[in-house]
């Protein structure tokens, strides 16, 4: 609309949507894609980013199902002692 702005548009599916058009393989690699990036942030990074809705992640149709991340404008940032006290 116009009280969007955005750097380039990439052309998404809901998540309803998104599923729908994917087999059983696909959406378990999705759903192995989706927990790396957030643990991998997490954990390794200390970053996450705080706005997760269906509207910030949705899906692609490319070659092979794949994920678009949206707004990383809510991060959340760890300190070393708050991973560490996440893992325990």
């Amino acid at each position: 609309t116009s009280d969007v702005l955005v750097s380039e548009w990439i052309e998404t599916y809901s998540w309803a949507d998104g599923l729908s058009h994917v087999d059983l393989d696909a959406r378990r690699e999705l759903s192995d894609v989706l927990l790396r990036f957030y643990l991998d942030g997490l954990f390794r990074d200390g970053l996450m980013q705080a706005d997760w809705h269906p509207g910030n992640v949705r899906f692609t149709r490319e070659s092979r199902p794949s994920i678009a991340l949206f707004d990383f404008g809510s991060v959340c940032r760890l300190s070393q002692s708050e991973r560490v006290a996440l893992v325990r």
